[in-house]
């Protein structure tokens, strides 16, 4: 994962590589310090080769992490590969933001 310019207050990360279970702690621990370095996160994934359920489940988690604590965080691009799984499970696109307010509710609601 990279840092990108920052667009206006939100910092900018390119995830690259694969963003599946076998990365997931090593990603899961970049996220969460880029998820504290500002007051909004901005991920492009467009560079993402291959993505699963695990890579979902950290993409989850920012979002309600974001929800809860009042962080903005957007997906600004995302390849072909994070779409298919999107796609798959009924989300749209990865960078709608669809989805991001159906987890943010659920959050809001306590539900887990």
């Amino acid at each position: 994962m990279s840092p990108m310019p920052h667009e206006g207050n939100c910092a900018s990360f390119c995830v690259s590589g694969d963003m599946s279970i076998y990365r997931a702690a090593e990603l899961k621990d970049e996220l969460l310090k880029a998820f504290d370095s500002g007051p909004a996160l901005c991920l492009d994934l467009s560079q993402v080769a291959e993505f699963d359920t695990a890579g979902l489940q950290l993409l989850i988690l920012l979002a309600r992490l974001g929800a809860a604590g009042g962080k903005a965080f957007h997906v600004t691009a995302a390849s072909e590969a994070v779409n298919d799984v999107f796609a798959l499970l009924g989300y749209g696109a990865a960078q709608d933001g669809d989805w991001l307010s159906r987890v943010a509710a659920r959050t809001t609601e306590g539900e887990s």
